[in-house]
């Protein structure tokens, strides 16, 4: 199952006399997808996965006190 975005300027003619319209995105799986990018592969572009975050908050231990590092002196 892939998401595609209908260019501007191009509308994507799809079964049963359903239209999509320019900037709209549409869900395309198995033969319909294959018969889409068949005809009218210019007319859509894919759209990207939206990315995962990664920045999952996690519990890290404190280091172990006696090998914290020390603060340098003032001159």
């Amino acid at each position: 199952m892939a998401k595609y975005m209908v260019k501007p300027g191009y509308c994507l003619h799809l079964p049963r006399k359903v239209f999509a319209h320019p900037g709209e995105e549409v869900e395309l799986t198995g033969d319909l997808e294959k018969e889409v990018l068949e005809k009218q592969s210019w007319k859509v572009e894919c759209v990207p996965e939206p990315a995962t975050e990664a920045t999952e908050a996690r519990d890290v231990p404190e280091p172990p006190k006696d090998r914290a590092v020390k603060e340098a002196k003032a001159k």
